[in-house]
């Protein structure tokens, strides 16, 4: 069973990752850049429902805001 697909560059993960729990059901869904989560990442809790409050815009490893219209509807 693979649980995490990720992209390294120089021991740093750089690129798309996506990271499942046990059962199967997607964890997260994001881009690094640099060891730093960047641009769009989607976090789903357990239940497979998505985590509104992490699910959102990031840059330098921080999320500065949801994701327009998405977060609206998915909390």
């Amino acid at each position: 069973r693979v649980l995490e697909e990720t992209t390294w560059e120089q021991g740093r993960r750089h690129g798309s990752q996506t990271r499942h729990y046990l059962s199967g059901r997607k964890r997260w869904v994001g881009t690094w850049k640099d060891g730093r989560r960047e641009g769009e990442w989607f976090f789903f809790r357990r239940d497979g429902r998505m985590d509104a409050q992490r699910t959102g815009n990031y840059q330098d490893g921080l999320r500065w805001s949801g994701i327009k219209g998405f977060n609206d509807w998915n909390t």
